[in-house]
């Protein structure tokens, strides 16, 4: 046979080696002819063709689908992916390559974090790859760090061969790391008015009478009371610029709670109404007398309109914004939960007396005998104004 003939029978049977695992084959490479090559051969010319990624730990299995320009999270209800986390994961597996064979023991992969993902103690995360006709263009083990820079363990899902890579892949492993996290932008120098209204009948109102004016004021403060600081509205001014979340569902599976319910009005001077309400997920109590109660956890719906005398800009804005928010409900993170959920109790001390002024002690409530007055001793001192003598005097 003539070498051209040998050398063009060689490049197809490499070819359709490549193509077999790409598809999901289950051919074995020599270790030593492996190394320095791309983990994943091919992916970097088809990187392109990729329209979704898959990653399953043991802990969480969640898609990441391309849906016309942009991403979606298939778990979150088609929730926007962020594009960043799509690019430097697909760039990063792009360019991982091997620099050196390790074990293909299945005993020793926990030692690498490349066992199976679903095992019960498994610390290893699968990615697949998927064209748009759901063909695989890859699927691979990620495991630990190598301990160098830029290195980790990791095999190819087909393969029994586990390998030290080198590439700067950083693979985010739980579903609510790859959403787009705001959900809402209202900048405060828009608001007028914030008014939170509770179940029990309290309401906390702050607004401002111009957008020139620096701060919202607190109104209806109870008489003795004064606000905490001079620019207490700020809390509520801020919330929604932006408002971040750590989840997101969608509101027709996962409705609001209906506990503690508090809801949060913020107007702003050119006609827009968001209202924002907020209830507190009920609360699982531990099952282990030394475990520790969960953290709180909020939910939030947005409801955005205008009022009729908005232009027609801010009607447009009002009716693009609802589209978008209405069918999700949002997991806050406590303390933005927390700037929503305001009690005057929370915003409000006593009133100071002018300085050089005692304040008068307080009355004695009903029943209550007020406190006798402790008597001087000989000296005319109350004892405590002389100081103790020392236990060690000679």
């Amino acid at each position: 046979m003539r070498t051209r003939s040998v050398v063009l029978l060689l490049l197809a049977a490499a070819l359709a080696g490549s193509a077999a695992w790409l598809a999901g084959g289950h051919g074995a490479s020599d270790p030593a002819a492996g190394t320095g090559q791309p983990l994943l051969p091919g992916l970097a010319a088809r990187i392109n063709d990729v329209a979704a990624i898959s990653v399953m730990t043991k802990d969480d299995h969640f898609t990441v689908r391309r849906e016309g320009d942009g991403w979606q999270l298939a778990e979150r209800g088609g929730y926007a992916a962020r594009f960043e986390s799509v690019k430097k994961t697909l760039l990063g597996l792009s360019e991982l390559r091997t620099l050196e064979a390790k074990t293909t023991n299945p005993e020793l992969y926990p030692r690498l974090g490349v066992e199976d993902p679903e095992s019960p103690d498994s610390t290893s995360a699968l990615v697949t790859l998927l064209d748009a006709d759901g063909q695989s263009l890859g699927a691979v083990i990620v495991g630990d760090s190598g301990g160098q820079r830029d290195t980790l363990y990791a095999r190819r899902a087909s393969e029994a061969q586990s390998w030290l890579v080198k590439g700067p892949l950083l693979l985010e492993r739980r579903a609510t790391k790859w959403v787009e996290t705001e959900a809402y932008k209202l900048a405060a120098s828009r608001v007028r008015s914030v008014l939170t209204s509770h179940a029990d009948g309290e309401t906390v109102l702050v607004s401002r009478e111009a957008e020139s004016d620096p701060n919202l004021q607190l109104r209806d403060v109870p008489e003795g009371m004064q606000p905490r600081t001079s620019n207490i509205g700020r809390i509520q001014n801020t919330v929604l610029d932006p408002l971040n979340f750590d989840d997101v569902a969608e509101a027709a599976t996962h409705p609001l709670p209906d506990n503690e319910v508090v809801t949060t009005t913020f107007e702003t001077f050119d006609g827009l109404k968001v209202v924002v309400t907020t209830a507190r997920e009920p609360v699982v109590e531990p099952t282990a007398e030394d475990e520790p109660p969960p953290a709180a956890r909020y939910w939030a719906h947005l409801q955005v309109s205008a009022g009729p005398e908005a232009s027609e800009a801010v009607q447009t804005e009002a009716r693009e914004t609802e589209e978008r928010l209405s069918r999700w409900v949002f997991a806050l993170p406590e303390y933005k939960a927390g700037n929503l959920r305001k009690r005057m109790a929370e915003m409000v001390a006593p009133v100071q007396p002018p300085k050089g002024e005692t304040p008068e002690p307080a009355p004695a409530t009903e029943g209550e005998a007020a406190a006798p007055a402790e008597p001087a001793d000989a000296t005319g001192e109350k004892p405590e104004a002389r100081p103790a003598p020392l236990d060690d005097q000679p």
